[in-house]
């Protein structure tokens, strides 16, 4: 789980305990990685869009069902204070 989201218990849907992540610990495999996020323009795939590009990642790829949700992320992305390159599909 990642500091400061939701504390809800996850352990009965993960089947084990869950676990806290840092930023840090995420920067530390993810940074100057190419990254896929799958729903990427929804509530979960937007926000781990936005964690992915602060901790470095070198390329995300944005994968969506919905064309409105990937244009609405992709135009975040583009318009966000980190410019990590990002291919929208």
């Amino acid at each position: 789980m990642v500091q400061g989201a939701d504390s809800s218990d996850w352990s009965g849907f993960l089947g084990r305990p869950s676990r806290e992540v840092s930023l840090r610990e995420l920067g530390a495999v993810n940074t100057d990685k190419t990254i896929l996020v799958t729903g990427a323009g929804g509530y979960i795939g937007s926000a781990l869009v936005g964690t992915m590009g602060e901790i470095g990642a070198r390329e995300l790829i944005l994968l969506e069902s919905s064309e409105q949700n990937l244009e609405s992320i992709n135009r975040k992305l583009s318009n966000h204070r980190f410019r990590v390159r990002h291919t929208a599909i």
